[in-house]
């Protein structure tokens, strides 16, 4: 059974940015993951992506373009089902728990902290991505 996965888009942003999230490539090529995204993870990725204090990182066109087309090859699109309730701090990130609701994530990876600070969004554990990753064998193991 695969481990669902929502990655959010300041993941994807730091993928495009460099070298520190380069196994998030092999992530989601394991056959033991679902990695799923759906059009405000992309919304989001772009409109990230596209502001002066990431382009000034040197990030090309190029480069984005060919972070969203790995997404769309490699990951699973989605839709948003519902909106989720929740405690959280900062509204704009609620798609996210509903988005991980609506595709029953086992996790949510995310560097957002106030995303972080709930932990959990009903089945979706929230973790940050070095967390993932120093359990990720264990889970793939058990998967």
């Amino acid at each position: 059974m695969p481990i669902n996965i929502v990655i959010d888009a300041n993941l994807w942003i730091f993928f495009l940015i460099g070298k520190r999230l380069r196994s998030l490539r092999h992530l989601c090529l394991n056959k033991n993951i679902s990695v799923f995204y759906c059009d405000e993870i992309i919304g989001e990725f772009i409109d990230v992506s596209g502001r002066p204090k990431i382009k000034k990182l040197g990030i090309k066109k190029r480069n984005v373009s060919v972070v969203l087309k790995f997404i769309r090859t490699h990951c699973t699109k989605a839709e948003i089902k519902g909106v989720a309730e929740s405690k959280i701090r900062d509204a704009k990130d609620l798609y996210l728990l509903s988005f991980s609701d609506a595709v029953n994530a086992n996790f949510l990876l995310t560097g957002d902290k106030d995303l972080l600070s709930l932990e959990r969004h009903n089945i979706t554990k929230i973790i940050s991505y070095s967390e993932f990753m120093s359990i990720f064998d264990d889970l793939v193991n058990q998967a």
